[in-house]
Parts: structure tokens; sequence; C-alpha cells
């Protein structure tokens, strides 16, 4: 990667004693946030995926019952 390429978080640095380029993230120890352990992020990735589905799911059955309530029960209309 590209020096340029880091996010505005870090910059790099020159080390003193044997002048190496070094990446630091410039807000500090103190203020980073704890990283998730990557099974929860899975996790609730996995739950908002299923809630989702649950939501379109109940959206269908309620189309479905408004569209039979409407045509009723889908028969269709005598010709005369």
């Amino acid at each position: 990667m590209r020096i340029g390429m880091w996010p505005k978080t870090h910059k790099w640095v020159l080390t003193k004693p044997h002048m190496e380029l070094e990446l630091i993230d410039m807000a500090g120890p103190e203020k980073k946030e704890p990283k998730q352990p990557p099974e929860d992020i899975w996790k609730r990735i996995r739950e908002e995926k299923e809630a989702e589905k649950l939501a379109k799911e109940t959206q269908r059955e309620i189309v479905r019952r408004a569209a039979k309530k409407d045509f009723g029960q889908g028969k269709r209309k005598k010709r005369t």
C-alpha cells in the first residue's frame, strides 16, 4: 500500500534511532474502541438478515390477504 492511501486517522512518522517510517494511530490508544470478535459481527449480520426476511414474508402475507379480499378469493368474473 502506498503511504497516501492510509486513512486520515493514521500517519507515517520517522522513528528517531533508526530513522524508519512507522505508521501510528493519531487517535491514540485511549480513544480506540474495543474490537468485536468476528463471530459477534457475523451473528449480528445473520440476525439482521433473518429479521429482514421475516419482514418481507409478513409484507407478502398482507398483500396476499388484501388481494384475496379485493378479488373474492381470486375467482374470475363471469362473462354475460
